[in-house]
């Protein structure tokens, strides 16, 4: 007998009951499925899985349940049952495509997570801006994902973004927070009397929280700050229309007379630069140490997820890369999807 011919013959739950039942499917269909920009369907998650569960888990509910008078179907309670509240995935957050290299040696670190991946395209580039413009920004992107998704881990893998937003991101949300600083402190470790140069947008150079990294960590050392604002624009916008020359010849260009001014050390203090680590370490000399911070930030994750237990009922879904902002969407972020073995899902609505 059909579940729907028991309701009629038995006329147990009321009319509104039913429709509350019958939305609240709709509802989580949609949740699970995950609409994006004009895709029809969330490319991490098949269609007929998230279907297939809706209803097998609603099944059991019903059986769990026997039907009473005056006993309903609770609406929060099938919400419970989704995969979204199950599958509780890690969030990597940047600007735009900086946290990439981030979040690919976390994935060679980690087993049994879920990974998202969110470029905050609608408001890039953080580097120029003022921080209540970033702040508003990140809370405002970063908070659509943490709603969507409720991970059970956040890196903030954007120097700028983690400086401006963490306190208040943490003081907001009951989750785990990883941010990314530079990496003074292990810098000026190698270096303890040397000559180090901190690379980095204009924002984070100015912000107080590197001169404290400076003065707590690098005492010892002579500290040059030297923005690189440009570099961040190579990398987000035209990384694969520049070919490898083109790139090493913009680099040594914007490195100015940093190269020749017998630098121990460089840190890099935007996750963009990452990307273009090979041609900074040929324009500096093969003298020069490049450091960034993603060991520790990958070490520090480890950490927050042994704490956290266990993520394998998200096994088998495919890691994700989504954008902010409106359509269309440039063909570069497919292509940095592609480059990092990630699942283009579009743009986080």
């Amino acid at each position: 007998m059909s579940i729907w011919k028991y309701f009629a013959l038995r006329s147990v739950l009321p009319v509104k009951s039913i429709c509350g039942f019958a939305g609240t499917v709709v509802f989580t269909a949609r949740a699970l499925i995950g609409i994006a920009g004009n895709q029809s369907a969330n490319q991490c998650m098949k269609k007929s899985e998230a279907i297939s569960v809706i209803f097998s888990n609603s099944a059991n509910l019903l059986r769990k349940s026997p039907l009473k008078k005056n006993r309903g179907i609770k609406q929060g309670r099938i919400l419970k049952t989704s995969l979204i509240m199950e599958c509780k995935p890690v969030v990597f957050f940047d600007s735009g495509i900086g946290g990439l290299p981030y979040l690919e040696m976390a994935r060679q670190r980690v087993t049994g997570e879920l990974f998202i991946y969110l470029a905050d395209r609608k408001h890039f580039p953080y580097g120029v801006k003022r921080p209540s413009e970033i702040l508003t920004g990140v809370m405002e992107s970063l908070g659509l994902a943490i709603r969507r998704f409720d991970p059970r881990a956040v890196v903030v893998a954007c120097n700028t973004a983690s400086v401006i937003a963490l306190a208040e991101l943490r003081k907001k949300y009951d989750i785990p927070f990883i941010g990314v600083v530079p990496a003074v402190k292990p810098a000026a470790r190698s270096i303890p009397a040397g000559r180090l140069a901190v690379l980095a947008t204009e924002r984070t150079l100015a912000d107080n929280y590197l001169a404290d990294l400076i003065r707590n960590f690098a005492e010892g050392c002579e500290v040059i700050r030297y923005p690189l604002g440009k570099l961040v624009d190579l990398v987000e916008y035209d990384y694969f229309s520049t070919s490898a020359a083109e790139k090493k010849a913009i680099v040594s260009r914007e490195l100015g007379n940093l190269k020749n001014s017998a630098v121990s050390s460089a840190v890099l203090g935007c996750t963009h630069f990452i990307l273009l680590e090979e041609e900074l370490k040929s324009a500096m000399g093969g003298g020069v140490e490049i450091v960034d911070s993603r060991e520790g930030v990958t070490r520090q994750l480890i950490r927050v997820l042994e704490d956290k237990g266990s993520g394998e009922e998200c096994h088998g879904r495919r890691d994700c890369f989504y954008v902010t902002g409106e359509p269309p969407v440039e063909e570069r972020y497919r292509k940095f999807a592609g480059k990092y073995g990630l699942e283009f899902a579009g743009i986080l609505l």
